[in-house]
């Protein structure tokens, strides 16, 4: 690290201050639509989920399909044994 003895330097540049109220470039004008595409859609899909919120729930079949091997008893519990059935199942 060095330490000035002297002062401030006699070439030292001036400061420099960015526009704030700067030109909107197209680029950005064209991220803006985006997001304000984005924003309506993400409203669109909040209205629609309400109204599907409203809807009563469909009816649900239960189907009990039975196990590979023939035994409704057997439950699988280990990734070996699904491993296994879907091999039985393919050859």
């Amino acid at each position: 690290m060095l330490i000035r003895l002297w002062g401030e330097p006699t070439n030292k540049p001036e400061p420099t201050q960015q526009n704030a109220t700067a030109e909107i470039e197209p680029t950005q004008h064209a991220l803006i639509a985006e997001l304000q595409a984005l924003r309506a859609e993400l409203r669109e899909l909040r209205e629609e989920v309400k109204e599907l919120r409203r809807l009563p729930a469909p009816a649900q079949k239960v189907e009990q399909s039975p196990a590979p091997d023939g035994s409704n008893s057997k439950q699988r519990h280990q990734f070996s044994d699904l491993i296994d059935a879907l091999k039985k199942n393919q050859g």
